[in-house]
């Protein structure tokens, strides 16, 4: 039988000619049934992997914010927060304080969609959790302006840290109260405020 290699090449070249094509044939074949992984399966298997580790990492390291201390800028930075519900909730932190993670319910415009996506970037810190509101109006009942806590003072219905911290600020300044309208000389507490405050607070003998 006429070869017509053998004008080309010699018996030897010709043999290893051969042995590389079945290599190549054999290798194929692997591959199209699935036991050789081609890389394109090697550029989804290293996606996959990079996607787990990334979740991973991002479990992990997730950040989460003290709701009454969270800052106006780093509320920014979370997904589904813009600049009008980050101020939103700067008021209230401001004005009632955040006694539990269910609160953010109470911002406006926070509803329970926004409140499932956001959670999980908030806490209550324990020390803020819990603290009794304080509804009698009687003079016994009230705190003294002039020796009220800072606990005591985030435990009155409309007074969050930030003006807890500014009253108590005002009173080292001026050493002491002497009429309840001086707290109207306190920024962020105006006639609504203060005449809420008057259930809660008065001047001691």
């Amino acid at each position: 039988m006429y070869n017509p290699l053998s004008r080309l090449l010699t018996n030897n070249e010709q043999k290893i000619l051969f042995i590389i094509l079945v290599i190549i044939s054999l290798g194929s074949a692997l591959s199209l049934f699935g036991y050789i992984p081609t890389s394109e399966k090697n550029i989804q298997i290293n996606e996959h992997t990079n996607k787990q580790i990334s979740n991973t990492l991002q479990d992990d390291f997730q950040i989460s914010y003290d709701l009454n201390n969270v800052k106006y800028d780093e509320l920014l930075y979370i997904t589904g927060i813009g600049p009008v519900k980050a101020k939103a909730i700067i008021d209230f932190q401001n004005d009632y304080g955040f006694k539990h993670l269910d609160d953010l319910l109470k911002v406006n415009g926070i509803g329970p969609k926004t409140f499932e996506k956001i959670k999980e970037f908030f806490f209550v810190s324990e020390t803020k959790l819990n603290l009794p509101k304080t509804d009698n109006v009687n003079n016994q009942h009230k705190y003294d302006i002039n020796t009220v806590s800072y606990e005591e003072l985030i435990s009155i219905k409309g007074i969050g840290p930030k003006k807890a911290q500014d009253i108590l600020e005002y009173r080292k300044q001026i050493v002491k109260f002497r009429k309840m309208d001086e707290l109207k000389e306190i920024s962020g507490i105006g006639d609504k405020t203060f005449i809420n405050l008057l259930n809660y607070l008065c001047i001691g003998e």
